[in-house]
């Protein structure tokens, strides 16, 4: 049986595993307890189930697309599900990896393949940005300008064709010339190109 200790923070429950004993009649302190405690190896032999056994070993890991953050007490029996875009695809306590700059995960939470960061920032759209979830979130081109640079951009540098003189655009994330609108029937524009 599996036994777990309450040490009186709120909600928190930690395994402790020196021993079946009867941890009531334990002396221990709190802090004491605390310090005893090993990386989260269960007296059932099984791991909580956001965890899994590390290699042949009988230590518990935080399980692929979940992670534990840094900044908590690791002696914490609790991995926490790898946030949309982003994975983990080992058995460890280390963060999760977000989508690089320029792709997004429309696959949610808990990840475990780099894979589904396949999506790319369409074209006429960039973005510098880590850890996307859809192409709404990338940038598009601004108005009278376009890019030819294609899908997955990481860099507003793109965005650096002009509109041709005598056209215009007020629509953004364009990624041809043919797409600015021309000057109407009979109007001429004496401006330079880009105009919007």
């Amino acid at each position: 049986m599996e036994v777990v200790v309450d040490l009186g923070y709120t909600g928190e429950h930690y395994i402790y595993l020196y021993g079946a004993q009867n941890l009531e009649n334990r002396s221990d302190t709190k802090e004491e307890k605390i310090d005893l405690l090993p990386w989260r190896v269960h007296l059932t032999g099984e791991c909580h189930a956001s965890e899994a056994l590390l290699g042949q070993t009988d230590v518990c890991r935080c399980a692929a697309g979940f992670y534990r953050p840094e900044t908590e007490d690791k002696r914490i029996v609790r991995c926490r599900v790898c946030p949309k875009g982003s994975v983990k695809d080992g058995v460890a306590d280390s963060e999760c990896t977000a989508c690089v700059a320029g792709k997004y995960s429309t696959a949610g939470q808990g990840q475990t393949s780099i894979d589904v960061c396949d999506n790319l920032c369409s074209a006429g759209k960039w973005s510098s940005d880590t850890a996307l979830t859809a192409d709404s979130q990338c940038t598009e081109c601004m108005a009278g300008k376009f890019s030819l640079a294609g899908a997955g951009q990481t860099s507003i540098s793109v965005c650096n064709n002009l509109c041709s003189a005598g056209k215009w655009s007020s629509t953004t994330g364009l990624t041809s010339d043919a797409q600015c609108t021309d000057c109407v029937a009979g109007r001429f524009s004496t401006a330079s190109a880009g105009q919007i």
